[in-house]
C-alpha cells in the first residue's frame, strides 16, 4: 500500500491545471486534492511507523531494562500502538475514495462548463440561424373566422 501513495501523489500534484477551468473551480478541487494529498502523506507516514513498531517488537527486550513486567508491558505497548495505527490507517484509507469522487465530479463540471463554452463559441450567430430557416409571409397572419367560412 505504502508503495502506491508516492505515484499517487505525483499523479494528483499533476492533474491541477488551469486551463479551462474556473477560478472558483480550481479553488474547489485544489482544497479535494490537497485532502488526498495530507491523508496519502498521513497514511503513508503512519505505515513506515508501524512497520519500525513490528520490527521493534520482533526484537526480544533487552534482560537489562529490569524485570519481566517491565517487557511484558512495553510488548503490549507496542502491541496497542500497532493496533492504533492500523484503525487509523483503515480510516483514513476509507476517506480517500470519497475525496476521489468528489474532485471527479469537480472535474466533470468543469469539463461541462468547458464543453459548453466552446460549444457556444462554435454555434453561428442568432439571425444566422434564423435567415437559414424563412418563415412563410403569411405565418403570424390573424384572419377573420368569417373570410374562412366564406371560401
Amino acid at each position: 500500500m505504502a508503495a502506491s501513495i508516492l505515484p499517487s501523489i505525483s499523479l494528483i500534484l499533476g492533474s491541477m491545471t488551469a486551463q479551462g477551468r474556473s477560478v472558483h473551480a480550481l479553488g474547489q478541487l485544489g482544497d479535494e486534492l490537497e485532502a488526498a494529498v495530507d491523508a496519502l502523506f498521513l497514511i503513508f507516514g503512519t505505515t513506515a511507523l508501524v512497520v519500525m513498531a513490528l520490527i521493534a517488537l520482533a526484537i526480544p527486550t533487552p534482560a537489562f531494562l529490569g524485570p519481566p513486567l517491565v517487557s511484558v508491558i512495553l510488548e503490549r505497548t507496542g502491541q496497542g500502538f500497532v493496533a492504533a495505527a492500523t484503525g487509523l490507517i483503515l480510516v483514513r484509507s476509507s476517506q480517500i475514495p470519497a475525496i476521489l469522487r468528489r474532485s471527479l465530479a469537480i472535474r466533470r463540471q468543469i469539463a461541462i462548463e468547458e464543453a459548453k463554452r466552446q460549444t457556444l463559441a462554435k454555434a453561428p450567430p442568432t439571425h444566422a440561424t434564423r435567415s437559414g430557416f424563412p418563415t412563410h409571409p403569411d405565418f403570424g397572419k390573424t384572419v377573420d373566422l368569417k373570410d374562412i367560412q366564406k371560401e
